[in-house]
């Protein structure tokens, strides 16, 4: 677990390709089409994944920037990396990279070289200094290059973090209510780098159709607090005698910072 913006980010590999099969098996918008959307990838594109994970979004944007483009991703995890390399082997991808190491160290990790598009999907908030890690990657980006982050907004997972507070006794609070991972005070500051900057939101939603889909959910998620699970369980076995779905808030910011 990595300690951040006041609360807990659970690193763990395992528990990341579950909580991204919950979230995909349920969401009412596919994320990864949504930041297509959002950064017009193109062939020949030069991509650097900060956070990469097992590759999620490495492989969704490896068919949109082939055969001429490139992807590098970058992650401490051993076992992350290796996920990827073995997958980018297996399809014959020759021109996706997965490099283990901290993205602090992106700069001098991948010194002399550019890219058209730096993305990190829910990752960017694991450096120990978000404003000046994205104030320092235009450093890595080419003439017309952007930078595009994305993670939890506001009111995020409101739904769960509210049924623990009910259950856990004042002393002991669980999580607060999420609020934006960037704040527009840091957000103007990174901007100062680049020749302008944009914020936008998605309104998703998972729907949970069983109580064992959403404690699964929960026991993979920064938000467990294993002493309450009975109580939360009962909690979420009550709420499906009643009704067909239990539906969960995933609010996303994304920003944009462009060359």
């Amino acid at each position: 677990m990595i300690e951040n913006m006041g609360g807990f980010f659970d690193s763990d590999t395992d528990a990341l390709r579950q909580r991204e099969r919950i979230n995909a098996d349920g969401a009412l918008h596919n994320l990864e089409v949504w930041i297509t959307q959002q950064v017009n990838p193109y062939r020949g594109m030069r991509i650097l994944d900060l956070g990469c994970g097992t590759g999620k979004q490495i492989f969704h944007f490896a068919p949109l920037v082939f055969a001429e483009g490139h992807i590098a991703g970058i992650d401490l995890s051993d076992e992350a990396v290796g996920s990827v390399k073995l997958r980018a082997e297996r399809e014959r991808l020759d021109n996706i990279e997965a490099v283990k190491g901290s993205m602090d160290d992106c700069l001098s990790l991948l010194q002399g070289r550019v890219f058209d598009l730096i993305l990190s999907a829910y990752a960017i908030y694991y450096s120990r200094d978000m404003v000046g890690l994205l104030s320092k990657l235009r450093l890595l980006l080419r003439a017309k290059g952007q930078v595009f982050v994305c993670g939890y907004g506001r009111g995020t997972n409101q739904e769960m973090i509210r049924l623990v507070n009910q259950i856990v006794p004042g002393s002991q609070k669980g999580a607060d209510e999420i609020q934006d991972f960037l704040g527009e005070p840091e957000i103007r500051e990174i901007g100062k780098w680049y020749s302008r900057h944009r914020t936008v939101r998605l309104d998703n939603r998972i729907t949970f159709t069983s109580a064992e889909s959403v404690l699964r959910w929960w026991r993979n998620h920064n938000s467990f607090v294993e002493n309450t699970y009975e109580e939360v369980a009962r909690s979420i076995e009550q709420h499906f005698k009643f009704n067909a779905t239990f539906i969960l808030t995933k609010a996303v910011l994304g920003i944009q910072f462009y060359v």
